[in-house]
Formats: C-alpha cells, structure tokens, sequence
C-alpha cells in the first residue's frame, strides 16, 4: 500500500518499478 502511494506521486514511470518490486515480494511469500 505504501508502494502504491509513491507509484501515484512519481507517476507511470515509477509505477513499473513498483510492480517489479511487487512481484519480487510477492515472489518470496
């Protein structure tokens, strides 16, 4: 959630690093 509010303040750009870095989390659950 916290991720997501920066992908909203940086905008598009960021928010495909924010994915990646989501996936990678939720790669190691």
């Amino acid at each position: 959630y916290h991720i997501l509010n920066h992908a909203n303040l940086f905008g598009g750009h960021y928010s495909a690093s924010a994915r990646n870095l989501i996936d990678k989390l939720l790669a190691l659950i």
